[in-house]
């Protein structure tokens, strides 16, 4: 089975996209694996999973994942919450920062940086309202403080707002060694030191 619940597909021949709702198996090499789509009408709609190919959504940042969340939260309907993002996507740049009305957010500072995303990704941003999208994994640093063949001291967030340096073989999973550049922007700003510049980025392990 290639296609999982939530994947955006599109038949291959006839002017068909849906989102997977189930996926079947098939009890025999000589039955195909089926798929089910939401908006096909009709009792018996399973599909033959080969006749279709997966539809690559965009993806977003996860502040920008963030504020439709809000805009869905406080909109009358999932329609009036697309039409109210596309329009604070397409009003940036003219006079305006990207900025979603009556919202406050965690740090509560406006970013110029998602400003200057915006502009860049405005096609792929109202694609991605529309058509759906997945949201980025944020890079991940670790800041070593000191380190020796043996040990290694980080700085290490334990709780909100709350940051110190622990050696990594003595931290067994309570406090959190792998850091945001909003965090260690965080922790920079309480601390008098700018992290950032001793900040490594921790390379994914694919698997």
């Amino acid at each position: 089975m290639k296609f999982k619940k939530g994947d955006r597909v599109k038949h291959k021949e006839y002017d068909l996209t849906g989102v997977v709702e189930s996926t079947m198996y098939g009890t025999s090499p000589m039955l195909s694996s089926t798929i089910q789509l939401s908006g096909v009408d009709g009792e018996d709609n399973w599909l033959r999973e080969s006749e279709f190919e997966k539809i690559e959504v965009p993806k977003v940042p996860k502040w920008f994942h963030e504020a439709y969340k809000f805009v869905l939260k406080h909109s009358i309907s999932g329609v009036k919450a697309k039409e109210d993002m596309i329009y604070y996507i397409s009003r940036c740049g003219y006079g305006h920062r990207f900025h979603v009305d009556n919202a406050v957010f965690e740090d509560g500072k406006e970013r110029s940086e998602h400003t200057e995303y915006v502009n860049e990704h405005k096609i792929e941003l109202i694609r991605a309202i529309l058509e759906g999208y997945e949201v980025e994994q944020e890079p991940l640093y670790e800041v070593v403080l000191f380190k020796d063949d043996y040990v290694r001291l980080l700085l290490t967030k334990q709780g909100n707002s709350s940051y110190r340096p622990e050696y990594d073989v003595e931290n067994e999973g309570y406090w959190k060694q792998k850091l945001t550049k909003d965090e260690i922007e965080e922790a920079s700003e309480l601390h008098g030191v700018d992290y950032m510049k001793i900040a490594k980025k921790v390379e994914e392990v694919k698997k």
